[in-house]
């Protein structure tokens, strides 16, 4: 293992293997939005049923929102826009851009459709507007990183604080605000209005830091992968045998019933970061003599994600508000999968056009 490593930074260009999770992070997302906003199953309420529901709330459940904020954290290790100032500013923009998003992807549409007199004393119109999601931690999550480089926070230290921060959260989640307040403190623990509360979910940026500093230093990177993918594959068989005597089975970390995937506990990030390690390692392998059009349009993904990601969402309120318009019980299995394709595709493509625009604007 140590004959993959090098004192320099010997590996400092483009690693192929995050943009490639990324894309299998973005596919899941989206299908998963069309089955909880657009179907006729209630995948919150109920425990997923078949191989199919499985495959998919374990998809958007450890391959997805986990792997965007590992890569976060990896990024941050490979960005040259990595200065306090820098990061500070990225993350006040993602955060007000994640209040825009709920008003366009949801709130308007309500609006539109119930035409409320007093919607600002509405609890779902309130929820609508102020739930928090991946962007707002996202933003939150930049901002403690660009305070930790102002104190000179080393990764390793931020992973100890990390840690601290998961019980922290944990603890405070057992007694959560239930008014209104509870819309500020959820973005921090579990108080049933925000899905990634940054005490709780910090954890895997952290993560995400220290495993992009090591990789940085990482001379081969095939040695690195096939020792970790081992590694971690032992780990993950000894830990599903200790977590299982401790009441904590394999499926709590993509279980959408009870919101128990966004309550997350150490075993949910144990098992998750060797998910992760594991998907990586395979990734490099897989894709390693891939070219041409499949890995520019991985390349373009992983660059575009969070463009993706807000496209997709306005998509998906649309498509809810039009469902509603023509009185539909809801997508069933197939057309639910179908039309969660063609959010991804259309996504993309619109992407795209945004990119382009904004290289127009630029010149």
């Amino acid at each position: 293992m140590l004959g993959a490593f090098s004192a320099n930074e010997v590996n400092t260009g483009r690693q192929r293997e995050l943009d490639y999770a990324k894309v299998i992070a973005i596919f899941f997302m989206i299908i998963i939005h069309v089955w909880e906003n657009l179907s006729q199953y209630n995948v919150v309420a109920e425990a997923p049923e078949g191989l199919w529901e499985n495959i998919l709330q374990f998809g958007a459940g450890p391959l997805a929102a986990p792997v965007f904020m590992f890569c976060l954290g990896v990024g941050i290790c490979y960005t040259r826009h990595r200065s306090p100032l820098q990061l500070a500013r990225r993350g006040l923009l993602i955060f007000a851009g994640a209040y825009l998003l709920n008003f366009g992807r949801r709130w308007i549409w309500d609006y539109l459709v119930f035409e409320p007199a007093d919607p600002w004393n509405n609890g779902k119109f309130l929820y609508d507007l102020l739930n928090g999601d991946i962007l707002h931690f996202a933003g939150l999550a930049f901002l403690l990183i660009a305070l930790f480089r102002v104190l000179r926070i080393p990764p390793l230290l931020i992973g100890v604080i990390a840690v601290f921060m998961l019980y922290t959260g944990n603890t405070l989640a057992e007694d959560p605000a239930v008014d209104r307040s509870r819309y500020f403190f959820g973005l921090f623990y579990y108080a049933k209005v925000a899905s990634f509360p940054l005490l709780q979910w910090f954890i895997y940026p952290a993560a995400g830091m220290i495993f992009g500093q090591c990789l940085r230093h990482i001379s081969s990177k095939t040695v690195f992968y096939g020792l970790l993918l081992v590694f971690s594959a032992a780990s993950l068989y000894w830990l599903k045998s200790l977590a299982e005597s401790n009441g904590f089975y394999f499926r709590y970390i993509y279980l959408l019933q009870y919101d128990i995937y966004y309550q997350q506990e150490i075993f949910h990030f144990l098992f998750t970061v060797l998910i992760i390690f594991i998907e990586l390692s395979l990734l490099y392998f897989l894709t390693m003599n891939i070219e041409g059009q499949i890995d520019s349009l991985a390349l373009f993904i992983g660059k575009n994600l969070t463009a993706i990601y807000v496209i997709q969402w306005l998509l998906v309120g649309a498509l809810y508000y039009y469902q509603w318009q023509t009185d539909s019980n809801g997508f069933d299995a197939s057309m639910s999968n179908t039309v969660g394709i063609l959010l991804i595709v259309i996504s993309v493509l619109l992407a795209k056009v945004k990119d382009s625009l904004a290289g127009v604007f630029k010149r």
